[in-house]
């Protein structure tokens, strides 16, 4: 590989002054036209969806806003949309008894700004799910089901969208795979061991079927694919031009869970949560009974649709984190317990919502009768608790800056952060996530991701301490800084300040190269590349700047990274799919200039 590079360095200001006020706005109305892709002309009666999180990056009980509008006869909709989430909105629209449309996911939208949709042929309109009465025949009690069809984050599906052969396109606009928040639709099915049932209103691309007990558990996955090609997956089995799927779930056998200490003492109501083997879906969430026992299901025969569950402890009274698999008809868990410690919650909103969170997994927990809530007494994995206080998202505790034993977290200490970005020149900033993480060299715990909104100021609420900030803007670039917020004077003044945060963004790197792969045809092939920056918080520039472009019949082929990278990771695909190792290239931002990347 032989690489030359010109790249100018990052600065980023940061300064922390004070104002006398808060003033929050009202939410601004956001102008959405709705066209058809096809033929530019607006399409009356669309549906306008939109869908937000507090928490865009947990998965588990955190809960999602909705927001819809139907379009007039403009083609045009008004969303009147918080402007301090990150919100993902796309449209769609059913003609008739099964022409169907819908957009793709547009991503971290900037409030306030005229927004344009396109609609195109998303041909799945129908999906029949069979053998439920196999599931029905080992459930307790209650026999009711129900289909969950929840949006697949657009990192997760690569290639060409159906009716789409002849070119590539950004799956999403915005920050894809950082603030991407999933929608999520439930649909009751017939007590018949085969149902058939109208998809709900998802955007373009893959999305997951999973089959739901009444009491909300998870049972088993599925996921469909209405794409023409996927880099690494089997698609021919795929019909892209079918209006109706069919989705059998295997035959059904349900284990024993036995959960016990080293001691052999059965451990009450342990939280676990259990993987899926054959979707790359969420994790599902397994309680224990008082005497330590529970149950999975596995599929009863093998295949390549076969479902083999694997778990792992989620509660801050077990050390040991590690994966179980069933072994013979049963699956026994043994773990270290430690002794738990717990944190007291002072001032919190009565109507607010706490989250204990471990591997971006949230599960609700209520504060104790001393107003108190369970917490690791340890630093052995990343944890976070986290809540929804006042409306506003807020880190309450994580295992970086804790205190050892049991502490109290005083709500009147957080304070208000203004962050207001610039890009060169001094120019506003208009949109964007804005994503504040505790200083830590290790794996950090969950931290706030919120939008810039179209005054080029975003608003977090946060306890004293040291944290580093990424902004991104998909068109003025990202930096990193590093924010300090100090401790509230407890006067009457302090408490009513504003923190003001300046940054200043930078301008993203491009990389420009040529593939020379003998043997091999790349058109419609493609490179997919990850960065990483050692200075900053890794993941979190990652989660914004990894990519998958096209490559031309030529090989040539142009992505934009992070201007923090240092790293910078390709793997190629050709057009039938094959894939090269991965190669890596160190990147210097010693000079001006573009990048050239070269692969022989």
């Amino acid at each position: 590989m032989r690489v030359s590079s010109t790249a100018s360095m990052i600065t980023a200001h940061l300064a922390v002054v004070a104002c006398a006020s808060i003033a929050f706005a009202q939410f601004p109305s956001t102008r959405v036209r709705v066209v058809d892709r096809a033929t530019a002309r607006p399409v009356v009666g669309a549906t306008v969806h939109a869908v937000t999180s507090p928490f865009p990056l947990l998965v588990g009980d955190i809960q999602r806003e909705c927001v819809e509008a139907t379009t007039d006869n403009s083609g045009t909709a008004r969303l009147e949309l918080d402007p301090t989430r990150s919100w993902t909105v796309w449209a769609t629209k059913r003609d008739g008894a099964s022409a169907r449309f819908a957009s793709l996911p547009h991503v971290a939208v900037t409030l306030g700004r005229p927004l344009r949709i396109e609609l195109e042929p998303f041909a799945l309109d129908r999906i029949t799910i069979e053998n439920l009465d196999a599931w029905r025949e080992v459930l307790d009690g209650d026999t009711r089901l129900t289909a969950r069809i929840s949006a697949d984050r657009p990192s997760a599906w690569l290639g060409d969208l159906r009716r789409s052969h002849d070119e590539c396109r950004t799956p999403v606009v915005g920050a894809h795979t950082g603030t991407f928040v999933a929608p999520s639709f439930d649909v009751a099915l017939a007590a018949t061991d085969s149902s058939s049932f109208v998809v709900p209103p998802v955007p373009l691309g893959s999305f997951f079927v999973e089959l739901v007990r009444a009491d909300g558990r998870v049972l088993d996955s599925r996921r469909a694919l209405p794409l023409t090609s996927v880099f690494g997956v089997d698609s021919s089995r795929y019909d892209i031009d079918a209006s109706e799927t069919t989705l059998r779930y295997c035959d059904v056998a349900r284990l024993p869970l036995r959960a016990v200490t080293v001691l052999e003492q059965p451990i009450p109501r342990l939280r676990v949560w259990q993987t899926l083997s054959n979707a790359s879906s969420r994790d599902h969430a397994i309680e224990t009974t008082d005497d330590g026992t529970a149950h999975v299901f596995c599929s009863a025969t093998s295949g390549s649709e076969a479902t083999i569950p694997r778990v792992r402890a989620f509660d801050p009274r077990i050390v040991d984190r590690s994966p179980y698999w069933p072994r013979s008809d049963s699956l026994d868990l043994k773990l270290r317990a430690h002794k738990a410690r717990f944190a007291s919650i002072r001032g919190i909103d009565e109507h607010a919502a706490v989250y204990y969170v471990e591997d971006d997994l949230a599960t609700r927990v209520e504060l104790n009768e001393d107003g108190a809530v369970r917490l690791p007494a340890h630093r052995r994995f990343p944890w976070s608790l986290v809540a929804v206080h006042g409306g506003h998202p807020v880190v309450l505790a994580d295992h970086v800056s804790s205190p050892r034993g049991d502490f109290t977290i005083d709500m009147t200490s957080f304070r208000t952060v203004e962050v207001r970005a610039r890009g060169r020149r001094n120019r506003l900033v208009r949109g964007g996530i804005i994503e504040i993480l505790p200083e830590w060299r290790g794996l950090a715990p969950i931290g706030l991701l919120v939008a810039i909104d179209d005054n080029g100021t975003a608003r977090v609420h946060l306890r004293p301490g040291t944290y580093a900030l990424l902004a991104w803007n998909e068109k003025r670039g990202d930096c990193v800084a590093r924010l300090v917020v100090p401790p509230n004077s407890n006067t009457a003044t302090d408490a009513s300040q504003v923190i003001v945060s300046r940054i200043t963004l930078e301008e993203f790197r491009w990389i420009h190269g040529v593939v020379a792969w003998k043997g091999h045809d790349l058109d419609r092939g493609a490179v997919a590349s990850e960065t990483f920056c050692p200075s900053t918080p890794a993941d979190c520039v990652a989660r914004f700047s990894d990519s998958v472009v096209r490559l031309n019949a030529q090989g040539c082929f142009e992505t934009r990274v992070s201007s923090q990278t240092r790293y910078f990771w390709m793997r190629v695909y050709d057009g039938q799919g094959e894939q090269s190792p991965w190669s890596t290239t160190k990147l210097h931002l010693g000079t001006e200039g573009n990048l050239v990347v070269e692969i022989q």
